[in-house]
């Protein structure tokens, strides 16, 4: 006995309608069509408006369909009792084995459906990839067998979490990704932690700021760089500053004596002597005569006949007020 006697699976080609019954049926009420599934992998029961029985061993669709299905045979069961005493008639006898029979073969055939369903589309306790297999190493790599969840969390791929909670792999070297610090660490199952391979302490304190890139242009030698504005700090070895009033730029250089101020570069050769200038115009006053004479300057010459401090006699008195008084009455002449 197989299926062929209970069903027949036809694929529709979009123009076919009428399809055969090769199996035995007791009533026309007995036979069903079925669609074939794709995401269920079941056969859907097609309503009796979609087709009809041309005769008896043929159906009639009303739209050739263009998918798979299925003709199939569902016995119903109503089979004649006999009361005690009662004559039994062979017709009515033999209507009931068949009846019975025939539900037989059906009731075979979706054994043998369902154990095709199952080694298709289910997955057996036996295909299951366990904890222990996974820890072992002992994992089949085929397209037939599946992870269990707790095997499946024990792989060696990375966990990324914001936290794992109080998940503790039993795996050595399990990955863990934390979104929230934006850390990776390992489990080592050693001591049973989770360890970070950054190994990186706190934040340390903000250090000075560097050299800002620009160079100090002023008349005179700065003592800060960038006097005045949110980049002020102290001169640096490598800062730079130019002379605006001699063009000369220079690199502050700290040596074991201290920083000073080094022209960043040599200069030229001289160049060659010019022409003389014209004499200019003496508007200065002319030096007194070198002959030994005391001279005083009256009207823009030099003259000798002047008190000074030697024809003084106690010529000169300081007064209470802090004034100088000249008494002319002791004066010498000369």
């Amino acid at each position: 006995m197989s299926c062929s006697d209970v069903q027949i699976e036809y694929t529709g080609d979009g123009s076919q309608v009428l399809f055969t019954i090769p199996f035995e049926y007791e009533r026309e009420t007995d036979v069903f069509v079925g669609l074939y599934n794709e995401e269920t992998h079941l056969y859907d029961p097609v309503s009796r408006d979609d087709w009809s029985f041309e005769n008896a061993t043929t159906i009639r669709f009303v739209e050739a369909p263009t998918a798979k299905f299925k003709i199939y045979r569902s016995t119903e069961i109503d089979y004649a009792v006999f009361s005690p005493g009662s004559n039994i008639r062979a017709q009515d006898l033999n209507a009931n084995f068949d009846q019975v029979s025939m539900a037989i073969e059906e009731g075979r055939c979706a054994d043998e459906n369902l154990y095709e369903y199952i080694d298709n589309n289910v997955v057996q306790k036996v295909d299951i990839v366990k904890l222990e297999d996974q820890l072992d190493g002992n994992v089949a790599v085929d397209d037939t067998h599946v992870f269990s969840t707790a095997a499946s969390l024990e792989r060696y791929d990375v966990l990324v979490s914001e936290d794992p909670g109080a998940y503790q792999p039993s795996q050595e070297g399990k990955w863990w990704v934390d979104t929230t610090e934006e850390r990776i660490s390992y489990w080592n199952s050693d001591i049973g932690a989770w360890v970070d391979t950054s190994q990186s302490g706190p934040f340390g304190p903000q250090g000075p700021a560097g050299v800002a890139g620009r160079v100090e242009i002023s008349d005179t030698a700065p003592t800060v760089m960038y006097r005045g504005t949110a980049d002020e700090r102290p001169i640096i070895s490598g800062d730079l500053w130019l002379d605006s009033t001699r063009a000369i730029l220079y690199v502050w250089y700290v040596d074991r004596t201290g920083g000073q101020w080094i022209a960043g570069g040599a200069r030229g050769p001289a160049g060659p002597e010019g022409q003389p200038g014209q004499d200019g115009q003496n508007l200065g006053i002319p030096e007194a005569p070198l002959d030994g004479e005391i001279y005083g300057r009256q009207n823009g010459n030099w003259v000798t006949n002047f008190v000074t401090g030697n024809n003084l006699q106690e010529p000169l008195e300081l007064t209470a007020s802090g004034q100088v008084q000249i008494n002319l009455q002791n004066l010498t002449p000369v």
